[in-house]
C-alpha cells in the first residue's frame, strides 16, 4: 500500500539527465483482455526507448514483472537506471496510462488516484449483527464483525407479548450502542475520513440517533441493504456513494474558489497559478483532471512558465517541458499545498480548468 512518505520520496527523485522513467498502466481486465494489456505495455516501452536507449529500456523491461491479476487494475512503475532506483505500486483501481522519461518522476496520475479515493468506513447492520470495514483504493480492508444473539420469542399473548416486545426493543438498543462503541474504537485505532451507514430502513434511523458526535460529523451517505448480501455488493454500493460525495465536494471547492477571486484570496488560469506557485502562495490547487499542456522550466530556479524563453527571475534560458501542469503539481506538493483534481466541472472549465486558493 502506497503512503505519503512514498510519494514524498518519489517527488524528491531528481536526475541530472532525462533518465527517470515513469510508466502508468491501466490493466483493468474488466475492460481489456490480457493480450491487449501486454501490447499496451510494449507500446509504452517503445516510447521510453526513444529517449532512454535500448540498453536502459531492456533493464526496465526485465524489471517489470507483468503477472496479471484480476484484482490489480492499475500499475505504476518508477525507475532511474543511473541512480539504481526501481519501484512499483499496484492498485485495485484503474489509472490513466502514460509513459514519461524526464529529470524527475511524473507524479500527476498517482496523485489523481489518491485524491479520488479517501478512506471510508462502512457499517452494515441489522437487529442482531453488524459488519465494519474500511474502503480504500477501491478495496475492503480492516474487516470486523459484531454479533448479538436475538432473544427467543414466546407463543403466549397479552402482557407476555408486551413484555417480550419491550425486551426486544431494549436488546436492539444495546446492540446499536455496542455498534456505536465499537465503531468509535474502530475510528480511534484505524482512522477513516468518512462514514457510510447501511442496513434496513427501520434500523438506520435508530443507529444515527445514538452515534457519537465525532462519528455523526463523518456520515456522508447511506444505502438500504440486507446483511446476507456478498461483500462485493457492499463495496459496489459504497463506491457509488463515494463517487457522489467526491463530485459534491469538488463543486463546493470550485464555488469557494470562485467566491474568493474578488477578494484576491484566489487566482484562476494557468499563468496566474504558475506565478502564485513561484511565490509559494498556493494553499489549495484545483485543476481539471484532464488538463495538460507544454511549457517552460528554468533549470536554475525551477520557475515554471508557458512560453518564456528567458527566466524572468534569474535570466537563465528556460527548457521545454512536456507537461507543465504535472511540473506544477509536483512543485505545489513539495510546498505542502493541498491538491484537488476535479471531474467535468463547467465553472472550473470557464476559469481555464485551473485555480488556486492562496495562503495570504
Amino acid at each position: 500500500m502506497i503512503e505519503n512518505k512514498d510519494i514524498t520520496k518519489l517527488n524528491r527523485l531528481q536526475s541530472d539527465k532525462e533518465d527517470v522513467v515513469t510508466l502508468y498502466l491501466n490493466c483493468d481486465q474488466r475492460r481489456y483482455k490480457p493480450e491487449e494489456i501486454e501490447n499496451k505495455l510494449k507500446d509504452l516501452l517503445k516510447n521510453v526507448e526513444e529517449k532512454l536507449g535500448s540498453e536502459a529500456t531492456k533493464q526496465v523491461e526485465e524489471w517489470i514483472d507483468l503477472r496479471l491479476d484480476k484484482k490489480i487494475r492499475g500499475m505504476a512503475f518508477y525507475a532511474s537506471p543511473s541512480k539504481n532506483f526501481w519501484s512499483i505500486y499496484k492498485f485495485p483501481c484503474p489509472i490513466k496510462t502514460g509513459a514519461y522519461v524526464e529529470k524527475n518522476v511524473h507524479i500527476e496520475q498517482l496523485l489523481q488516484v489518491l485524491d479520488e479515493l479517501e478512506r471510508y468506513c462502512v457499517v452494515v447492520c441489522d437487529k442482531e449483527k453488524a459488519k465494519l470495514f474500511t474502503v480504500f483504493l477501491g478495496v475492503i480492508q480492516d474487516f470486523s464483525y459484531i454479533f448479538d444473539e436475538f432473544p427467543g420469542k414466546h407463543d403466549q399473548g397479552g402482557l407476555v407479548q408486551q413484555g417480550e416486545a419491550l425486551h426486544i426493543e431494549e436488546h436492539v438498543h444495546r446492540h446499536l450502542k455496542k455498534i456505536n462503541d465499537q465503531l468509535f474504537k474502530f475510528w480511534k485505532e484505524k482512522g477513516f475520513d468518512r462514514l457510510i451507514l447501511a442496513g434496513s430502513k427501520e434500523i438506520l434511523p435508530e443507529l444515527k440517533k445514538i452515534l457519537h458526535t465525532e462519528l455523526k460529523n463523518r456520515v456522508v451517505g447511506e444505502f438500504y441493504t440486507e446483511l446476507f448480501k456478498p461483500n462485493e455488493h457492499f463495496l459496489e454500493q459504497s463506491l457509488q456513494v463515494q463517487e457522489k460525495v467526491e463530485r459534491k465536494n469538488e463543486a463546493m471547492l470550485v464555488e469557494e474558489l470562485n467566491n474568493s477571486l474578488n477578494g484576491q484570496l484566489a487566482v484562476a488560469g494557468l499563468k496566474n497559478v504558475l506565478n502564485a506557485a513561484q511565490e509559494r502562495d498556493v494553499k489549495t490547487l484545483l485543476l481539471d483532471s484532464k488538463l495538460s499542456t507544454t511549457g517552460k522550466k528554468c533549470p536554475n530556479c525551477d520557475f515554471l512558465g508557458l512560453d518564456e524563453v528567458v527566466c524572468p527571475y534569474c535570466s537563465f534560458k528556460t527548457e521545454d517541458v512536456k507537461d507543465v501542469v504535472d511540473e506544477l503539481v509536483q512543485k505545489v506538493f513539495s510546498h505542502k499545498a493541498k491538491i484537488e483534481f476535479v471531474e467535468d466541472n463547467e465553472k472550473l472549465a470557464g476559469m481555464g480548468g485551473i485555480g488556486a486558493m492562496l495562503r495570504f
